[in-house]
């Protein structure tokens, strides 16, 4: 089975698939940056695709998006479900999108211990373990029975999300990624401060949903850090 990022590379057709698209470790969004729009609701389709995307509204300010591979290769079409989030920053509306299962992939690992009495909160260090899936130390809880910090840690798993800009029109559909060049000449030059980490050839986004806030309601509006014209338009189907 192909991993749910290429999946949505595949069918988007819209991102370098040997990169795929930045992965943020928290939401970008709080409870009142959501919205719902009906108009997303239904099934996309880029005109020379065999693949599809399908939104289904689940109560309240929430879709499910499924990504459906019916190409060739496949005796059967290949299903992988989302949770999508439409949020709105400013006037400019972003799909925040999480896998709904997190798959790792088996195999060994290895975690970087650093010295207990000097670990950080959070520590910087991420082990990726599958598709969008990270192992992060952090220090336990005070309810957890530990005394300090240094008495132990706790390894937390984390899936990851992918934020796109989305352009909606009623019959067509675009889902543009944080630009990875853009990024890092932005982060280089100071003019994007956001805590990341380049794992495998991809960025991750560290920073907390209120640093990712402020990086899209700074450069949402921004075509290079957005490239509006990055893909095909997907088409509504009837």
């Amino acid at each position: 089975m192909r991993n749910a990022k290429m999946l949505i590379v595949i069918v988007l057709a819209a991102l370098a698939p040997a990169c795929g698209p930045l992965e943020w470790l928290n939401p970008c969004y709080q409870e009142q940056d959501l919205v719902f729009d009906p108009a997303l609701v239904g099934t996309w389709k880029e005109d020379d695709s065999s693949s599809v995307i399908e939104f289904r509204a689940v109560g309240g300010k929430s879709y499910r998006m499924l990504v459906v591979d019916r190409s060739a290769s496949n005796s059967e079409p290949e299903l992988t479900r989302f949770d999508a989030h439409l949020v709105k920053l400013g006037d400019t509306l972003f799909l925040d999108v999480l896998p709904e299962v997190a798959e790792a992939t088996p195999g060994s690992y290895e975690l970087a211990l650093p010295p207990l009495d000097d670990l950080p909160s959070p520590p910087p260090h991420l082990t990726k373990l599958g598709d969008g899936l990270y192992a992060s130390l952090v220090p336990p809880p005070q309810s957890s029975g530990a005394d300090r910090p240094g008495d132990g840690f706790e390894i937390r798993v984390i899936q990851a999300h992918w934020v796109f800009k989305i352009h909606l029109d009623g019959t067509g559909l675009r889902l543009s990624d944080l630009d990875e060049d853009w990024f890092k000449e932005a982060t280089s030059e100071g003019k994007v401060r956001v805590g990341f980490e380049r794992i495998d050839d991809t960025y991750v986004l560290t920073g907390s949903t209120e640093e990712l806030r402020q990086l899209l309601l700074e450069n949402g509006d921004d075509d290079h850090a957005f490239p509006k014209d990055s893909g095909e338009a997907l088409r509504r189907q009837k």
